[in-house]
C-alpha cells in the first residue's frame, strides 16, 4: 500500500504545539488524546509520530473519512512505527463511547463554533479538572466564547494562525465551573489574542469593523452592534 502524505496544515499544528508543551498527564502518567473530527487521521498521526501523545482515540461521524484515516494508518504501519497499536479510529458522534478510557486531551479542530458547543454540551463526563480542551473553529468563533464563558470553562490561552490565507483562532481551554465576563471585542476576537496583538489581530480586528459598520447600515440596529462597533474602533486605532 503506498504511504499517504502526511499534510497537517498551521491551525493543526497550532493545536499539537498546546498539547506538545503541556506537562499535564493523567493518573498513568500518559497523554492521552481525543481527536474528534478526524478527518483522514493527520493530526492523529502527527501527535504519534513526533511522541506528543502516547494513545489516540481518532473520532469522525463520517464513514468516509474514517476508512481513510485507516488506510493512512495501515500504510504508515509499513515502517515499524505501530501506529495501529496507538490509534483508535472509530466511528462516531463526539466523544460519545469515549468515557473512562483516561483521555486528558480533547482536540476539536475544523468545524463552527456552535457545532463544538453542542459536542462539550453533550460530553459533560469530560467536565473536569486534568482534562485539557484545545478547540478550533471555523465559524461562530463570539458564540463559542459566550457559550464557554457561560459554562464555566476558562480560555486559558489563544493564537491566531495564517493557513491557506484565512485567519484561524486555536484556543486551549479547561473547565473549572467558574462563569467569566468578556466584552463583546473580547468574545468576537479572544481576551487572550487581544493582549499579545500583532499583525493578525491588526487584520482580522480590520475586517470585523468592517463587518460591524456594515451591520449600523441596516435598520434596527442593537444596542449591543453599536457598543461592539465603538469597541472595535478603539481597539483599532489602539493597535495602530
Amino acid at each position: 500500500m503506498t504511504e499517504q502524505k502526511i499534510r497537517v496544515g498551521k491551525r493543526l499544528l497550532a493545536a499539537a504545539e498546546y498539547v506538545a508543551v503541556s506537562s499535564v498527564k493523567n493518573s498513568d502518567g500518559k497523554k492521552i488524546c481525543a481527536d474528534i473530527g478526524c478527518d483522514h487521521g493527520y493530526l492523529s498521526i502527527y501527535l504519534i509520530e513526533k511522541g506528543i501523545c502516547d494513545f489516540v482515540y481518532a473520532s469522525d461521524i463520517n464513514e468516509k473519512p474514517v476508512s481513510i484515516a485507516k488506510k493512512n494508518i495501515s500504510a504508515r504501519d509499513t515502517r515499524g512505527l505501530g501506529l495501529s497499536e496507538k490509534i483508535d479510529i472509530r466511528l462516531g458522534d463526539g466523544l460519545a463511547g469515549l468515557e473512562n478510557n483516561g483521555i486528558n486531551y480533547v482536540i476539536i479542530c475544523g468545524m463552527g463554533g456552535e457545532v463544538i458547543s453542542g459536542i462539550l454540551e453533550r460530553s459533560r463526563d469530560f467536565w473536569k479538572n486534568g482534562v485539557n480542551f484545545i478547540l478550533q473553529p471555523m465559524s461562530s468563533e463570539l458564540e463559542l466564547r459566550a457559550w464557554l464563558s457561560e459554562n464555566g470553562f476558562c480560555i486559558d490561552d489563544e493564537k491566531l494562525v495564517r493557513d491557506s490565507g484565512r485567519i484561524y483562532t486555536v484556543m486551549s481551554v479547561s473547565y473549572t465551573g467558574e462563569k467569566y465576563e468578556y466584552s463583546q471585542s473580547e468574545l468576537m476576537l479572544g481576551q487572550k489574542n487581544i493582549q499579545k496583538g500583532g499583525e493578525l489581530l491588526f487584520e482580522l480586528c480590520g475586517r470585523k469593523l468592517g463587518h460591524a459598520r456594515n451591520l449600523l447600515r441596516q435598520q434596527e440596529v442593537s444596542e449591543e452592534d453599536k457598543a461592539l462597533e465603538r469597541e472595535l474602533s478603539e481597539l483599532l486605532e489602539s493597535l495602530k
